[in-house]
């Protein structure tokens, strides 16, 4: 983490390098479909979490309100979805290759850096002695962690 930032400056320079290799060797024409379908697919899923969260968590505060939910979103959804169907079967089949990729970089680094595995020795000592993790709430509902600061999430 960059220490006047705390952004992950170390992180992002590695895989902007990466890219620009990517870059020199792959055609523009499939980065350009690549990327239009990676973000396409972010923002159903940015719409899809919108309809999903404003039933089943409907106490969130929220910056700002989604008019006519959950009109829009599905608007959104259909419309994505209608522009990823014009790509070519190629990219398709790319994208859905990173995206496991993807999954399985995550489920691996998920499962070693996991707190909940870490603390389950540390939860069935902690539930000999009585003590509750539902008791680690804010007052928000979220569970503690012990860190302090402005809210940021870490590495």
């Amino acid at each position: 983490m960059h220490p006047r930032y705390g952004t992950p400056a170390r992180l992002t320079l590695g895989f902007g390098l990466l890219i620009a290799v990517l870059a020199a060797f792959v055609p523009l024409t499939q980065i350009v479909q690549l990327v239009n379908i990676g973000t396409l697919f972010a923002f159903v899923l940015v719409n899809l979490g919108v309809i999903i969260l404003r039933r089943t968590r409907p106490d969130m505060p929220r910056p700002f309100k989604v008019p006519f939910s959950p009109v829009f979103p599905i608007i959104g959804i259909l419309l994505c979805v209608w522009l990823m169907s014009d790509l070519p079967f190629s990219t398709w089949i790319r994208f859905v290759v990173w995206l496991i990729i993807g999954l399985v970089i995550y489920r691996l680094y998920s499962y070693k850096h996991s707190r909940l595995r870490s603390d389950s020795s540390a939860g069935s000592s902690l539930r000999k002695s009585g003590h509750n993790r539902a008791d680690e709430r804010d007052s928000d509902g979220r569970e503690r962690d012990g860190r302090q600061g402005d809210g940021r999430q870490g590495d």
